[in-house]
């Protein structure tokens, strides 16, 4: 099917070429630059490597590398992330990394993608072990906590679970059930954005603690 003469995916193909013509190396890590490793810049990467494997597209590849893989040193750690943030955002583009590594074989994106999985491993929970949206936020879960964690955690362990593999696949699932549990609203068949499981925190308007 057409829109406006093109098909979804040759729409597709020039959005990918227009953003990428925008942005350039502005989502890169450079010394003395205000770029950060997000989950922005992780979906926008994603997308690109995932239309890549429809239309083989190296920019699309050496763009993601850039963006992605400028953070990444050599032994896996990452330009301004820090683990004990507990931050479930910085996991997000975990799942460009999983791609490259798969592109690439490059080890230090396997370290990478270990040291996320740690701070996973590690993560601060609900007493009936929902993630932390951030160590600065206890107690909370918030939807996008799913989209933030979840496909990660469970693509990490289909690649390297080993023997606890069922178990982390169990603990994915059980994210979504407690965010449905908490954050589901039967009246209006909506969800909230966020649970406070202590109800110590109250948001504004504009959504600042």
């Amino acid at each position: 099917r057409d829109f406006n003469g093109a098909t979804p995916l040759q729409w597709s193909v020039r959005m990918a070429d227009s953003e990428t013509e925008r942005r350039g190396d502005k989502l890169a890590w450079r010394e003395g630059r205000n770029a950060k490793w997000d989950y922005t810049a992780g979906l926008f990467t994603l997308s690109l490597l995932k239309l890549n494997q429809v239309v083989p597209t190296s920019a699309y590849v050496g763009f993601s590398k850039d963006a992605i893989g400028s953070f990444i040193k050599p032994d896996g750690s990452i330009q301004g992330y820090k683990l004990e943030d507990y931050n479930i955002d910085n996991i997000a583009p975990g799942k460009t990394v999983l791609v490259l590594y798969d592109l690439t074989k490059e080890e230090r994106y396997r370290k990478c993608a270990d040291l996320l999985r740690k701070q996973l491993a590690t993560h601060p929970r609900t007493s009936d072990g929902g993630f932390w949206h951030k160590q600065r936020y206890p107690s909370q879960m918030w939807l996008d906590g799913l989209f933030m964690a979840a496909p990660f955690y469970a693509e990490y362990t289909r690649d390297f679970g080993g023997p606890g593999a069922a178990a982390d696949f169990d603990d994915v699932v059980k994210q979504s059930r407690l965010i449905d549990r908490h954050l589901y609203d039967a009246k209006s068949g909506l969800y909230y954005h966020g649970w406070d499981e202590k109800h110590k925190h109250l948001l504004t308007r504009n959504g600042q603690i």
